[in-house]
């Protein structure tokens, strides 16, 4: 079980994908700072974690941001634009062996992408759906982000 997903209930959605940020950001240091197998085990978890994260938000949260934000179908086709360049490089890296220096250089470039798209996720998606959406309605969609996540485990 995800240490975020302890309790769903205690949060709203805004609130897991914030703790899950912060989850990735620090898989994305583990990856960095190994080398030889215990990396490229590193990387595997981080790969499914990251892919399980991006599917969900997909399904659950991009939807109603569309809708409920102003200028939501703009400002998500921007963040799935971005998830989409940071796909090619994780299948990218996937082919890489994680000892090869081009593994290197490729995954500080996928880490700063998706450094750089949990920043603007958090400002301008995140945020603003606190802003726009009842408790209610946060609280619905992290069980509905929670169901989805489970469904790829």
């Amino acid at each position: 079980m995800n240490p975020e997903m302890e309790d769903p209930a205690r949060h709203d959605v805004v609130a897991i994908l914030m703790i899950q940020h912060q989850h990735i950001e620090h898989l994305l240091r583990r990856v960095d700072s190994l080398r030889g197998t215990v990396k490229a085990d590193a990387f595997v978890t981080l790969a499914h974690y990251l892919e399980r994260h991006e599917s969900a938000e997909q399904q659950v949260v991009f939807p109603v941001a569309r809708d409920a934000l102003k200028f939501g179908p703009a400002i998500i086709a921007e963040r799935v634009g971005e998830e989409h360049r940071a796909h090619e490089m994780l299948t990218k890296l996937r082919r890489l062996h994680v000892d090869d220096p081009l593994f290197d250089d490729t995954f500080g470039e996928f880490r700063e992408s998706v450094l750089a798209h949990a920043v603007a996720e958090e400002a301008e998606v995140f945020a603003r759906l606190r802003q726009a959406l009842p408790e209610a309605r946060l609280a619905a969609m992290a069980s509905e982000l929670t169901a989805a996540e489970a469904a790829m485990a």
